[in-house]
């Protein structure tokens, strides 16, 4: 016995299927696509809106004290992303260390700080509401100057203790400038005239003179120079070196794609259903 087997093309093979298809699904086909659009509204309608997240970015340069640095970058930068410093951010901002409230959630796992330029580096934090990221920029410059106390406090105290010293060197040679124009102002004795010995006198208070006003000259000086360290251009504390940038974006998952999927599920379903029972059907005739 022969058997006879017959080719068909790709095309007739494809053909075949899409009929099979049809004949399967029928006037089925307006219910399904009702159905599935009835399921669809339902998944997006009851799928809960997720809160929106917002990120916070700043640029936050380092204070400077008497011109030196206050804290290195890389110190800066380890210790905001170290854990500690995060907890310590929780509770200036009173908010639980607990992993379950969202909050503490999403500052804990989103702080992060890195440099930007040899002097200044990048924050970004992500909170449930624009208020608390702003504030959680706000007090990380707070908790970076508090932890600067530690050396700028020492340091301006030094220089303003030499400040001190040189005014007190400055007063002590103005009282002796005066004292010596004093002199050079002191009548002289016309009936007794002492000749080569009152020219002594005069030309000794005269160098006298110009070692006090050099001496004053260079104390003066000292004295800007060390005014000159707390100036702003040599001391200043950490800021935000610009405008905070904050966004806002949708939390996930997005009801939108719950839906779309709900509807995918529930037409491949019907299809499937629909192939099986015409497949059925066919083979009991």
């Amino acid at each position: 016995m022969s058997e006879e087997r017959t080719l068909i093309s790709g095309h007739q093979y494809l053909g075949g299927q899409f009929t099979f298809l049809y004949r399967a699904v029928g006037n089925r086909l307006p219910l399904m696509i009702v159905v599935t659009l009835l399921v669809a509204a339902i998944a997006y309608f009851a799928t809960p809106r997720p809160a929106p997240v917002y990120g916070a970015q700043a640029s936050v340069q380092l204070g400077r004290v008497a011109r030196a640095e206050a804290m290195g970058l890389q110190a800066a930068v380890a210790r905001v992303n170290g854990r500690s410093f995060k907890r310590q951010l929780l509770q200036s901002m009173n908010l639980p260390a607990a992993e379950d409230d969202r909050a503490s959630r999403l500052l804990s796992e989103s702080l992060t700080a890195k440099p930007e330029t040899s002097d200044t580096l990048t924050v970004s934090v992500r909170e449930a509401s624009e208020q608390q990221a702003r504030q959680a920029l706000d007090l990380v410059v707070r908790l970076l100057n508090q932890d600067q106390e530690k050396v700028t406090v020492p340091a301006l105290a030094d220089v303003n203790t030499k400040i001190a010293e040189v005014d007190t060197n400055i007063a002590s040679l103005t009282r002796t400038r005066e004292a010596l124009l004093a002199l050079t102002k002191a009548p002289t004795n016309d009936a007794k005239p002492e000749g080569q010995a009152d020219d002594l006198r005069s030309a000794l208070v005269s160098n006298m003179l110009s070692s006090n006003e050099n001496m004053l000259t260079i104390a003066r000086a000292s004295r800007r120079e060390l005014a000159s360290l707390l100036g702003s251009p040599n001391t200043y504390p950490t800021a935000i070196a610009d405008d905070v940038l904050v966004s806002s974006a949708p939390g996930s998952p997005r009801p939108s794609r719950i839906a779309l999927l709900a509807g995918v599920f529930t037409f491949v379903g019907f299809l499937v259903y629909a192939l099986m029972r015409g497949r059925r059907a066919a083979r009991s005739n």
